[in-house]
């Protein structure tokens, strides 16, 4: 039970960031990837 929802979690905070990647990729370009900002 508690794998499917760590799962599912894990589902959602991976499309969330990837969406809040896409829009803020859009609006301001620093040429700052994953890699140089992590």
């Amino acid at each position: 039970m508690w794998q499917e929802i760590l799962v599912f979690g894990l589902f959602i905070l991976v499309l969330g960031f990837t969406v809040y990647n896409l829009f803020f990729a859009k609006k301001k370009n620093k040429g700052c990837g994953c890699d140089g900002c992590s």
